[in-house]
């Protein structure tokens, strides 16, 4: 099921990014990030653009999430979409269906 994202969801997300983080390159970030921070960011994007998670069995699956692209005036109508998936919920489509919806 995806719905919109809700605090709960913070620890879940937390632990999906941070994953990411630690095995990837893919986040350009050196160090996890904490729950607190990860609901900062969640707010903060949230506030002006959709951000969905994937439920599945009670648990997190993934999440995606629209944000501005660049911060200069010129990219102001740009927007880019951010997808990540748990690692055992990879190749089932549930990025594809993030996507979509």
């Amino acid at each position: 099921m995806i719905r919109k994202v809700r605090k709960e969801d913070t620890p879940a997300i937390t632990a999906i990014y941070n994953h990411y983080i630690a095995h990837t390159t893919i986040t350009f970030e050196l160090e996890p990030v904490s729950e607190e921070e990860m609901w900062t960011r969640i707010q903060h994007i949230s506030e002006k653009y959709p951000y969905f998670v994937y439920e599945t069995e009670g648990q997190i699956a993934g999440y995606c999430y629209v944000h501005g692209w660049k911060e200069k005036a010129a990219y102001n109508q740009s927007a880019e979409t951010t997808i990540y998936l748990a690692p055992s919920h990879t190749g089932k489509g549930i990025g594809k269906e993030l996507m979509l919806h």
